[in-house]
């Protein structure tokens, strides 16, 4: 069994692996709302959606993959985040 301190470590670049993800799309999604292409969301809670968006095909592909392939299931979380981002007209 691994040892507690090696598993918290481990924990530790995940967190900070995903922090800087993170960031990396909060920065694009506030970009985008300052400029007028997205729509006024929160950046933070959109940029963690992108993150468990990857995280649901990991945890539930089997039960996803049967319904859609994995290149159907980008396409269409994709379109459906897309479509949130965009402005009102």
């Amino acid at each position: 069994m691994p040892d507690r301190a090696r598993l918290d470590d481990v924990r530790a670049y995940i967190r900070s692996v995903e922090e800087e993800l993170e960031a990396t799309r909060v920065k694009i999604l506030l970009n985008g709302t300052e400029s007028g292409q997205f729509a006024q969301v929160d950046p933070r809670l959109c940029a963690r959606n992108i993150l468990w968006l990857g995280h649901l095909w990991a945890l539930n592909r089997g039960r996803v993959r049967s319904q859609m392939s994995l290149d159907e299931f980008i396409a269409a979380q994709t379109a459906f985040f897309f479509a949130a981002l965009r402005p009102a007209a």
